[in-house]
């Protein structure tokens, strides 16, 4: 079994570069907690459960920040629509 307090201390420093905003870091962790559990890693050692969180946490933030833009962009669409009418 993993050591949840090691880790987690190291995946929310990682998360935290990852993230863009701030509520976005407690979001990413959660996410790659949730996807460890669900892909049954938990049961890998430290190290190799903190690789796979590392970069699970990496692309839940790519993620996470190419759905930011998509949904600015929409919002700036959809003024500039109402803004016609």
């Amino acid at each position: 079994m993993p050591c949840l307090e090691s880790l987690g201390s190291r995946l929310a420093a990682l998360a935290r570069r990852h993230s863009r905003v701030g509520h976005d870091t407690d979001d990413l962790i959660q996410d790659a907690w949730l996807a460890a559990l669900t892909a049954d890693r938990l049961h890998l050692d430290d190290d190799r459960l903190m690789a796979w969180l590392a970069g699970t946490v990496r692309n839940l933030g790519a993620m996470h920040a190419r759905g930011a833009a998509r949904r600015r962009q929409r919002e700036a669409e959809y003024g500039r629509r109402q803004a016609l009418t």
